[in-house]
Order: C-alpha cells, then sequence, then structure tokens
C-alpha cells in the first residue's frame, strides 16, 4: 500500500487553528494536518522540534519523517496508510530515532475529515513525546519486577522456614510420643511390678504368717505350758496378726484386687472407705456411669492412681476436715473432682520444678494423666483448700 503523495507547507493555517496550535504547543502537543487531495503535509513547529527535523529537509522530501521510525515499529506507518484510506481515525505509540540519533518515544491521536459527499478530506492529528512517561513506566515495571523477584524469594524463603519448622513440630511431637510411649511403658511396668509385689505378699508372706499364727495358737493351746509362757505367746500371736493387717494392706495398696476384679467403681469405693477410715475424714463419693462399666485397663489405672495420690496428699498435707469425690463418664470423657476444705497453697507452687521431696507427687499425677492423653489441672489458694481436676478423653477402642 503506497501513502498519497504530499508536500510540506509552511502556508499559515486557518485562525482558529494558529489558536489551536499555540495551545497545543503550550501543552507540549505538536499538530499535524495531511491533505489527501492537495497532497500536503503541514506540521506545527512542536513536531519539528520532537522529531529533530528542520522544516526544510520536509519541504524536499514529505517522506522523511517516516526514515525515523524505529525499525520494530514500521508497521505504524502502514496502520496510518490504512485508515487514512478508509477515513478512520488513528492512535499509536511507537519509537522514533530523532534526526540526531537520540531514541524517544511518541504518540500520536488523529481523525479523518470527509467532505459533503463523505469522501475522506485530510487527516488531523497531534504528535506528543512521550519518552518520560514510557521512561517512567519502564522503571515502574522494572520496580514491580524486582519487587515480585524479592516477594518470591521471601516466599521461598517463608515457605522454606515454615517447612523446617513443620519438620521440627514433627520431631517435637515424634520425641513427646516417643516419651508418651516409655512413660507408659514404665507405668505399665510399674504396675506389673506392683501386682507381682500385691500377688508376692499376699499368696507367700500372708501364707507364711497364717501358719506362724496357728503355730502359735497350738503352742499356747498346751496345757503343760507355763502361764507366763503362755502370755508371752498370745503377745506374739498379736504381734502376728498385727503383721498379716499390714501384709493385706501394704499388698491393697500396691495393687488393689478389686480394679482388676470389678473395675474402677468398686475400687474407688473401697479405696474412699479405706481411706475415710484410716484419715478420720469422711469422704463424699459420688460416681456416674461406672457402674458395671468396664475402661481400658491403662486409663482405669490412671484414675485410680490420681485419685489415690491426690487423697494421700491431703491426708499429709491438708489437715482438712471435709473431702469430696466425684469421678463421672460424661461426653466422652473420664473426669475427676477432688476437693478439699483443708489449708491450701499457692496456686503456681506445685508447677515450679521440685527439690528432693517436694510435691513429686503432683508432678506424677499431671505426668500420670498427660501420658493416658488427658490434664490434670489444680486449683488452690492459701486458707482456702484445693481442687485437683483430672479429664482423659475417651477414644472409641478404650471403652470395654
Amino acid at each position: 500500500m503506497n501513502a498519497p503523495t504530499t508536500a510540506v507547507t509552511a502556508a499559515d493555517p486557518p485562525a482558529l487553528q494558529g489558536l489551536f496550535e499555540l495551545a497545543l504547543s503550550a501543552a507540549h502537543l505538536g499538530l499535524w494536518e495531511w491533505s489527501f487531495a492537495a497532497a500536503r503535509l503541514w506540521v506545527s513547529e512542536e513536531v519539528l522540534r520532537i522529531t529533530g527535523l528542520p522544516r526544510e529537509a520536509l519541504e524536499r522530501d514529505a517522506q522523511a519523517w517516516r526514515r525515523l521510525v524505529h525499525p520494530q515499529d514500521v508497521d505504524v506507518i502502514w496502520a496510518a496508510d490504512a485508515a487514512a484510506r478508509r477515513g478512520e481515525g488513528f492512535q499509536a505509540e511507537f519509537r522514533l530515532l530523532r534526526a540526531d540519533g537520540a531514541p524517544c518515544w511518541v504518540a500520536t491521536h488523529a481523525r479523518t475529515e470527509h467532505d459533503a459527499a463523505g469522501r475522506p478530506l485530510r487527516m488531523v492529528g497531534t504528535l506528543a513525546d512521550v519518552t518520560a512517561r514510557r521512561q517512567d513506566e519502564e522503571a515502574l515495571r522494572r520496580a514491580r519486577d524486582e519487587l515480585e523477584v524479592r516477594v518470591q524469594e521471601r516466599t521461598a524463603a517463608l515457605a522454606l522456614a515454615n517447612t523446617q519448622l513443620g519438620n521440627e513440630v514433627a520431631e517435637r511431637k515424634a520425641t513427646e510420643a516417643q516419651v508418651r510411649e516409655l512413660l507408659g511403658q514404665l507405668v505399665s511396668a510399674e504396675e506389673e511390678e506392683r501386682r507381682r509385689l500385691a500377688r508376692e505378699l499376699h499368696d507367700s508372706l500372708g501364707q507364711h504368717l497364717t501358719a506362724l499364727t496357728l503355730g502359735l495358737q497350738s503352742v499356747q493351746d498346751d496345757a503343760a505350758l507355763a502361764p507366763a509362757l503362755r502370755e508371752r505367746l498370745a503377745h506374739l500371736r498379736e504381734v502376728t496378726r498385727r503383721l498379716d493387717d499390714d501384709v493385706d494392706r501394704l499388698s491393697y495398696q500396691l495393687r488393689p484386687a478389686l480394679l482388676d476384679d470389678l473395675g474402677l467403681d468398686e475400687a474407688l469405693r473401697e479405696l474412699a472407705g479405706s481411706w475415710a477410715e484410716a484419715s478420720g475424714v469422711t469422704v463424699e463419693l459420688h460416681t456416674r456411669g461406672l457402674r458395671r462399666r468396664r475402661f481400658a485397663p491403662a486409663l482405669e489405672t490412671t484414675v485410680y492412681r490420681v485419685v489415690q495420690e491426690a487423697l494421700n496428699n491431703i491426708h499429709k498435707h491438708a489437715q482438712a476436715s471435709r473431702v469430696g469425690l466425684i469421678v463421672e463418664h460424661r461426653d466422652g470423657e473420664l473426669r475427676a473432682i477432688v476437693e478439699d476444705d483443708g489449708r491450701g497453697m499457692e496456686a503456681e507452687t506445685w508447677k515450679r520444678p521440685a527439690g528432693p521431696g517436694r510435691r513429686l507427687g503432683l508432678r506424677g499425677m499431671a505426668e500420670r494423666a498427660r501420658q493416658a492423653g488427658g490434664r490434670m489441672d489444680l486449683e488452690t489458694e492459701p486458707g482456702r483448700g484445693t481442687t485437683v481436676y483430672l479429664s482423659i478423653p475417651l477414644q472409641p477402642d478404650e471403652e470395654t
């Protein structure tokens, strides 16, 4: 497609066009007019300044400005010609290599005017140097790209940190699981050893004490025995009986048979009764959801031992006059509450690292609760008693 042959003219434009040129020049906009019928191109001084071409050069060769278009943007020339032939408007941004070789970006906006018959008459447009804006846009694009790179780097660093943190959390959980497993094995081994010792005390030592009691009875019943010796034998029989009772009590404390045979409810009732008898303090016991129900042996043992240790602490330290014990199975949990009206203590004392022989019972109770997947809390205040709360969530397979 060949552009219409044009000639450059320096003729004065119409008066209104001169005013427009003045206004556009103040706005750094060049004005140009391409007359198709007269084959004439008129440009304002601002267009000459932007392109770097002297008017004389354009008067000699009206196509000189076309050679300034950057080789990568020459399509804009053909697009402008096509728009002129169709009588349409045209706008574009493209690069020029000015007459002095300096590159610049320009923007042109043009419209086609028609005669009364609707034929294209001329194209009038503006030309603006938009180099600064394009440079700003390019700087903004580079800044955005750099920011995107930094964001990606930061995101990758955060992802790596999250991965490392996740690994550390997983390792810690694995370690905690191993510790819980080891504690569970330790508790199981302890309970098994308690069971063995209780059985040995009851079966072996208990039988020997029974045989000793019967032997002393037979000797005491000998008619030829002197009265003084008979009295000493009676005293030995009483000592033997007390020793037998102590063995039975120790055997029960090591591992109550009721816990294995009849379950948690009966074992707790026996514990509360024997503790009240030994301490002289009444225990108000309330259970719910425990009768004729068995739980996993480890859970029953945990609840029993925590309650047992709580009662032992009350007997040793609390100087209480009343004790309340509530144990219930509700909402998928085993819960135990041991409350006394004793002298209490500072609330945070039991959580501090304990010295030899100090608060090890409470820490052991809390450790047992954690090992079973539950938790133990303590509410206490000097002079206002102590309340121990134990809660252990149950899994479906932990109820039997």
